[in-house]
């Protein structure tokens, strides 16, 4: 479940993050970095 788990990051990290509300952080952190 190595490989699954990395998919689920990345994808699920938008899935997951946009509904808890951290969309704006996350904008802010990829216009820092």
């Amino acid at each position: 479940m190595s490989r699954g788990s990395h998919d689920w990051i990345r994808l699920g990290v938008k899935e997951v993050v946009v509904p808890l509300g951290f969309e704006p952080k996350l904008t802010v952190s990829k216009t820092a970095v």
